[in-house]
Protein backbone atom coordinates (compact mmCIF):
# COMPACT_ATOMS: atom_id res chain seq x y z
CA UNK A 1 0.00 0.00 0.00
CA UNK A 2 2.75 2.59 0.92
CA UNK A 3 4.68 1.59 -2.59
CA UNK A 4 1.31 3.13 -4.50
CA UNK A 5 0.81 6.02 -2.73
CA UNK A 6 5.07 7.22 -3.19
CA UNK A 7 4.14 6.29 -6.97
CA UNK A 8 0.66 8.43 -6.57
CA UNK A 9 2.74 10.96 -5.15
CA UNK A 10 5.58 10.61 -7.25
CA UNK A 11 3.27 10.87 -10.73
CA UNK A 12 1.32 13.78 -9.45
CA UNK A 13 4.66 15.69 -8.42
CA UNK A 14 6.06 14.48 -12.02
CA UNK A 15 6.70 17.57 -14.87
CA UNK A 16 5.78 20.03 -12.02
CA UNK A 17 2.64 18.86 -11.27
CA UNK A 18 1.10 18.41 -14.56
CA UNK A 19 -1.79 16.34 -14.11
CA UNK A 20 -2.99 18.25 -10.35
CA UNK A 21 -3.04 21.47 -13.54
CA UNK A 22 -4.66 19.51 -16.07
CA UNK A 23 -7.93 19.45 -13.37
CA UNK A 24 -10.70 21.99 -14.51
CA UNK A 25 -13.72 23.03 -12.80
CA UNK A 26 -16.72 22.33 -14.82
CA UNK A 27 -19.10 22.75 -12.03
CA UNK A 28 -20.50 19.39 -11.70
CA UNK A 29 -17.27 17.98 -10.52
CA UNK A 30 -15.30 18.56 -7.13
CA UNK A 31 -11.82 18.44 -7.17
CA UNK A 32 -11.71 15.34 -4.28
CA UNK A 33 -13.66 13.34 -6.77
CA UNK A 34 -11.77 13.74 -9.58
CA UNK A 35 -8.68 13.26 -7.48
CA UNK A 36 -9.68 9.69 -6.08
CA UNK A 37 -10.54 8.68 -9.67
CA UNK A 38 -6.72 9.73 -11.01
CA UNK A 39 -5.60 7.96 -7.64
CA UNK A 40 -7.24 4.64 -8.17
CA UNK A 41 -5.70 5.01 -11.98
CA UNK A 42 -1.89 5.54 -11.07
CA UNK A 43 -2.76 2.51 -8.71
CA UNK A 44 -3.53 0.47 -11.68
CA UNK A 45 -0.81 1.33 -14.19
CA UNK A 46 1.65 0.69 -10.89
CA UNK A 47 -0.07 -2.74 -10.34
CA UNK A 48 -0.13 -3.67 -14.09
CA UNK A 49 3.30 -2.54 -14.20
CA UNK A 50 4.68 -4.55 -11.37
CA UNK A 51 2.50 -7.59 -11.80
CA UNK A 52 1.18 -7.47 -15.64
CA UNK A 53 -2.37 -7.58 -17.01
CA UNK A 54 -4.39 -10.50 -15.17
CA UNK A 55 -5.24 -13.25 -17.96
CA UNK A 56 -7.22 -15.05 -15.93
CA UNK A 57 -10.64 -16.12 -17.72
CA UNK A 58 -13.42 -18.54 -17.06
CA UNK A 59 -11.62 -21.22 -19.38
CA UNK A 60 -8.04 -20.92 -18.42
CA UNK A 61 -8.61 -20.93 -14.19
CA UNK A 62 -4.56 -22.00 -14.35
CA UNK A 63 -3.74 -18.14 -15.09
CA UNK A 64 -4.80 -17.09 -12.17
CA UNK A 65 -1.99 -19.42 -10.04
CA UNK A 66 0.39 -18.02 -12.46
CA UNK A 67 -0.69 -14.72 -11.72
CA UNK A 68 -0.49 -15.29 -8.03
CA UNK A 69 2.98 -17.42 -8.30
CA UNK A 70 4.25 -13.85 -9.84
CA UNK A 71 2.98 -11.60 -7.63
CA UNK A 72 4.52 -13.66 -4.49
CA UNK A 73 8.03 -13.85 -7.19
CA UNK A 74 7.86 -9.73 -7.40
CA UNK A 75 7.46 -9.15 -3.86
CA UNK A 76 9.71 -11.76 -2.71
CA UNK A 77 7.32 -13.28 -0.52
CA UNK A 78 7.68 -16.61 0.60
CA UNK A 79 4.50 -18.74 1.18
CA UNK A 80 3.93 -21.28 4.26
CA UNK A 81 7.29 -20.56 6.22
CA UNK A 82 7.74 -22.84 9.04
CA UNK A 83 9.17 -20.23 11.54
CA UNK A 84 10.54 -22.40 13.67
CA UNK A 85 12.98 -24.39 11.20
CA UNK A 86 14.66 -20.93 10.83
CA UNK A 87 18.31 -20.63 12.08
CA UNK A 88 18.65 -18.77 15.17
CA UNK A 89 20.68 -15.92 14.56
CA UNK A 90 20.07 -14.16 17.58
CA UNK A 91 23.27 -16.06 19.20
CA UNK A 92 26.91 -14.81 19.07
CA UNK A 93 28.63 -14.46 16.14
CA UNK A 94 30.92 -17.88 14.99
CA UNK A 95 34.24 -15.96 15.72
CA UNK A 96 33.19 -14.92 18.86
CA UNK A 97 31.84 -18.13 20.26
CA UNK A 98 35.43 -20.04 18.96
CA UNK A 99 37.27 -16.86 20.82
CA UNK A 100 35.37 -17.70 23.82
CA UNK A 101 35.52 -21.45 23.92
CA UNK A 102 39.62 -20.98 23.18
CA UNK A 103 39.76 -18.50 25.63
CA UNK A 104 37.43 -21.06 27.89
CA UNK A 105 39.56 -24.22 27.62
CA UNK A 106 43.00 -22.29 28.46
CA UNK A 107 41.78 -20.55 31.39
CA UNK A 108 40.71 -24.29 32.67
CA UNK A 109 44.19 -25.36 32.13
CA UNK A 110 45.48 -22.67 34.26
CA UNK A 111 43.09 -23.21 36.71
CA UNK A 112 44.32 -26.79 36.90
CA UNK A 113 47.27 -25.79 37.31
CA UNK A 114 46.68 -24.04 40.88
CA UNK A 115 47.00 -25.54 44.01
CA UNK A 116 43.58 -27.15 45.92
CA UNK A 117 43.42 -24.11 48.09
CA UNK A 118 44.13 -21.10 45.63
CA UNK A 119 41.00 -23.51 43.48
CA UNK A 120 39.12 -23.28 46.51
CA UNK A 121 39.26 -20.12 47.04
CA UNK A 122 38.12 -18.88 43.37
CA UNK A 123 35.27 -21.28 43.75
CA UNK A 124 34.21 -19.78 47.08
CA UNK A 125 34.63 -16.49 45.67
CA UNK A 126 33.17 -16.25 42.17
CA UNK A 127 30.94 -19.47 42.19
CA UNK A 128 29.21 -19.01 45.49
CA UNK A 129 29.59 -15.04 45.55
CA UNK A 130 31.17 -15.66 48.87
CA UNK A 131 32.10 -12.15 50.44
CA UNK A 132 36.40 -11.77 51.87
CA UNK A 133 35.14 -11.89 55.24
CA UNK A 134 33.70 -14.97 55.55
CA UNK A 135 36.35 -16.54 53.22
CA UNK A 136 38.74 -15.64 55.69
CA UNK A 137 36.75 -16.75 57.98
CA UNK A 138 36.03 -20.39 56.31
CA UNK A 139 39.57 -20.89 54.86
CA UNK A 140 41.42 -19.70 58.25
CA UNK A 141 42.84 -16.49 56.80
CA UNK A 142 43.99 -14.12 59.41
CA UNK A 143 41.70 -11.26 58.01
CA UNK A 144 40.22 -10.51 55.15
CA UNK A 145 42.85 -8.33 53.40
CA UNK A 146 44.83 -11.67 53.54
CA UNK A 147 42.05 -13.26 51.81
CA UNK A 148 42.22 -10.06 49.17
CA UNK A 149 45.82 -10.51 48.35
CA UNK A 150 46.02 -13.99 48.31
CA UNK A 151 43.04 -14.24 45.57
CA UNK A 152 44.63 -10.70 43.47
CA UNK A 153 48.01 -12.97 43.21
CA UNK A 154 45.70 -15.77 42.12
CA UNK A 155 44.25 -14.02 39.55
CA UNK A 156 47.85 -12.18 38.52
CA UNK A 157 48.67 -15.91 38.07
CA UNK A 158 45.97 -16.57 35.63
CA UNK A 159 45.64 -13.15 33.61
CA UNK A 160 49.70 -14.14 33.07
CA UNK A 161 49.13 -17.63 32.16
CA UNK A 162 46.21 -16.59 29.54
CA UNK A 163 48.62 -13.98 28.10
CA UNK A 164 51.41 -16.10 27.58
CA UNK A 165 48.82 -18.45 25.41
CA UNK A 166 48.52 -15.23 23.27
CA UNK A 167 45.11 -14.09 24.36
CA UNK A 168 45.27 -10.27 25.34
CA UNK A 169 43.22 -8.32 28.50
CA UNK A 170 40.89 -6.62 26.62
CA UNK A 171 39.38 -9.78 24.81
CA UNK A 172 36.35 -11.32 26.61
Amino acid sequence: MMDRYAHVIEQLEADDYRRLRAFSSDGKTKFSTWLVVVANRLCVDYHRKRYGRSRATSTNPGAADSLLIRRRLADLIVADVDHTKLPDCSGPDPESALAASEIGEALSRAIARLSAQDRLLLAFRFEHDTTLLDLSDVMGFPSRFHAYRRLKRILTTLRSALEERGFEADEP
